[in-house]
C-alpha cells in the first residue's frame, strides 16, 4: 500500500510540475495488486490507519500483560481446569486495574476481541448456565407424562371429531 501511494504521489508531483499526465488510481492499484477504492481513500486521507494499527490503539492490556494472562490460562489448562469467560475477564480486570484504578472496566466486547486475537494460544471452555442444564436435562418421568398427555389430548380431539 505504501509503495502504491508513493508511486501515485510521485506521478502527481510530476504532473504538477508540468511533466506527464494526471495519474489515475486504477492502473496503479492494478500494478501493486491492491483494491482501487482503498488506494483512493489513502490518497484523499493519508492519515487513515490500517486495521492492525487501529486494533493496537484499542488494545487495553499491554502485550506483556496479555502474555501473562495467556500463561495463567495455559497453567489452568495444564491442571485440566480450562478457564471460562468469567475467569478470563476477572484475571484481565485484575491486571488492568493495577494501573487504571479500581473502577476501570474492560468494555463490553473485550472478552470476544481477546479470544479472537489469541485463538491459537488459549483454550477457553464455555460453561453453560444451570438453567440451561435444567432445561436440557432428560427426565424420563416428565417425558413419559408429557407423551401420555399428548396421547390423551389426541384421543379426545378424535372423539370430538366423530361427534
Amino acid at each position: 500500500m505504501d509503495k502504491a501511494l508513493a508511486s501515485y504521489l510521485t506521478k502527481l508531483q510530476r504532473f504538477e510540475m508540468g511533466k506527464g499526465i494526471r495519474p489515475k488510481a486504477a492502473p496503479i492499484a492494478r500494478e501493486y495488486d491492491i483494491n482501487e477504492r482503498t488506494l483512493q481513500i489513502h490518497i484523499k486521507c493519508p492519515a487513515v490507519l490500517k486495521r492492525s494499527e487501529k486494533e493496537k490503539r484499542r488494545q487495553l492490556l499491554t502485550v506483556a500483560e496479555e502474555n501473562q494472562l495467556i500463561e495463567r490460562l495455559e497453567l489452568l489448562d495444564d491442571w485440566n481446569v480450562p478457564a471460562d469467560r468469567d475467569q478470563v475477564t476477572e484475571l484481565a480486570l485484575r491486571l488492568f486495574r493495577k494501573w487504571q484504578g479500581p473502577t476501570a472496566s474492560l468494555g463490553k466486547h473485550w472478552y470476544y476481541n481477546f479470544r479472537n486475537c489469541h485463538k491459537d494460544s488459549i483454550r477457553i471452555v464455555f460453561c453453560a448456565n444451570k438453567e440451561k442444564e435444567r432445561y436440557n436435562a432428560e427426565d424420563w418421568e416428565i417425558i413419559n407424562d408429557n407423551f401420555i398427555k399428548v396421547e390423551q389430548r389426541n384421543y379426545l380431539v378424535s372423539l370430538n371429531h366423530f361427534c
